[in-house]
């Protein structure tokens, strides 16, 4: 992971808009970018992506559960190989 001029993970401080920008993937919804005047805001913002990120991954993972999938094995046997 890159350190970004904010020391703050997913923020950084665009010089040239003077603005503070946040940068996060949330889930399977795809990037998310902002730009926001000051660094409390950034923070407020990247954790509220932050939780609904969590939230999507959690409700991912509990529908991509299925309780009633039959478990499997996989057996190994003796292999012959004849070479010509």
């Amino acid at each position: 992971m890159r350190v970004s001029n904010t020391n703050e993970k997913n923020i950084t401080y665009d010089s040239k808009r003077r603005r503070y920008r946040v940068e996060m993937r949330v889930g399977s919804l795809g990037s998310r970018t902002a730009r926001l005047e000051t660094l409390a805001e950034a923070i407020v913002l990247r954790d509220v992506w932050a939780g609904e990120r969590d939230r999507i991954v959690r409700n991912d993972k509990e529908s991509t559960t299925y309780p009633d999938a039959p478990v499997f094995s996989i057996d190994y046997k003796p292999v012959l190989v004849h070479f010509d």
